[in-house]
């Protein structure tokens, strides 16, 4: 079913039945249709976040820190893909 939507962002946990979260990165990389991705995860360490952004997470957000540290993200993210205003 995930193949047959277009979601602009995915919050994907790493260990999830049936396919693994950076499988399916990996996966939704390939599409026309890219979608950014976080990772909410119990792994917090730094293997897990370098292996999040070669498949092309813009994140990882430890489940023990979600709200603090997934805000921010989000905030930034808004910010980054909002148009400027022109002078």
């Amino acid at each position: 079913m995930w193949h047959k939507k277009t979601p602009d962002l995915l919050l994907l946990d790493i260990a999830m039945p049936q396919i693994n979260g950076m499988e399916l990165a990996r996966r939704l990389q390939h599409g026309q249709n890219r979608p950014k991705i976080i990772f909410i995860s119990m792994h917090d360490g730094a293997a897990y976040r370098a292996a999040a952004l070669e498949v092309g997470a813009i994140g990882l957000v430890s489940k023990g820190n979600f709200v603090a540290a997934l805000l921010p993200l989000l905030a930034s993210l808004v910010s980054a893909l909002s148009p400027t205003a022109a002078p």
